[in-house]
């Protein structure tokens, strides 16, 4: 992975798919832990989502559990940070 810019795409809000997961087990947590974490991160169903990450396969796990919850309108940015912290045109926040 070659992400050009270190940070995260402007106005994104981080759900890690770890943070899906039972850590003893691997198996997704309960549903209703994955909808909670979700709505506190603004992603109730209510707007589309894009989902992304460093090279696209956690960003697929998010996306399946929206789907999987209800979210009809999600989608994956496969390009994933390496190709959009790549362009210098695109915003970025890097938090310093």
């Amino acid at each position: 992975m070659d992400i050009t810019r270190r940070g995260h795409i402007a106005s994104s809000i981080n759900v890690p798919y770890s943070d899906l997961l039972d850590p003893e087990s691997g198996a997704y947590l309960p549903v209703e832990q994955i909808r909670d974490k979700f709505r506190a991160a603004g992603a109730d169903g209510g707007k589309p989502v894009i989902t992304y990450c460093g090279m696209g396969i956690a960003a697929s796990s998010d996306a399946f559990v929206l789907k999987l919850l209800g979210h009809d309108q999600v989608a994956v940015y496969d390009g994933s940070l390496e190709e959009w912290s790549a362009d210098p045109d695109l915003p970025m926040e890097t938090g310093s």
